[in-house]
């Protein structure tokens, strides 16, 4: 209540008014005065103890402080018993012609602090696990939109991974799927919009361990 604004006015005419009564010897009319201006505090006071029952305050958002990274990473694990499950959904899509390529690397891990491929290459062993795609995307003359990393082995779709790409020079994402041991040969990665718009591809081989 004290810090409503419209108490400091009613304070400055009252103090004016008062003034002004004393002065004329309104001795009566100064007692009335004061009076009114504390029968209209009371009537705030307890009107706002009121609105506070009816409307509880509600929590404020925590605040976050430090450094925000715009640039995050989003990252998705597969299992290769979903090679059958399309995990992506129907959104609105910007074209494809709005983003670019700046690299894409296959990798064992990722550095998930840094960002940076670990132990890159396009050969591995039918023992390797599991592998990442890591994927830098320059996306300047869009907005936030989704892309897709496709799996490809032999021609048929092993997963989609569905990430964000907000407005940056330089998003930086990946997606991790689990190797099957079986599948040695080459393999495929496709970069697309949801509507599956191709920009982009890299190959990787899957060889057998001796």
């Amino acid at each position: 209540m004290l810090n409503d604004p419209m108490i400091f006015y009613l304070s400055i005419v009252l103090l004016i008014l008062v003034s002004i009564a004393l002065y004329q010897q309104l001795y009566s009319l100064t007692g009335f005065l004061i009076v009114t201006y504390f029968m209209y505090i009371g009537i705030i006071y307890f009107s706002g103890i009121q609105r506070g029952e009816k409307n509880p305050s509600i929590d404020t958002p925590t605040k976050i402080s430090g450094k925000v990274q715009i640039d995050r990473a989003n990252e998705v694990r597969i299992d290769s018993a979903e090679t059958l499950e399309d995990i992506t959904v129907t959104t609105d899509s910007i074209p494809s012609e709005q983003l670019s390529l700046n690299y894409i690397m296959v990798a064992r891990d990722v550095d998930i602090k840094n960002r940076n491929a670990i132990n890159p290459g396009s050969v591995f062993p039918d023992s390797v696990g599991t592998l990442c795609c890591l994927s830098g995307i320059d996306n300047r003359n869009g907005g936030i939109q989704e892309i897709l990393h496709k799996w490809m082995y032999m021609g048929k779709t092993i997963a989609k991974v569905k990430m964000v790409v907000e407005r940056s020079i330089n998003w930086r994402c990946w997606s991790v799927v689990k190797i099957d041991p079986k599948s040695a040969g080459k393999w495929e990665i496709i970069l697309s919009d949801t509507n599956e718009i191709e920009f982009a591809s890299t190959t990787f081989h899957i060889i057998k361990s001796e």
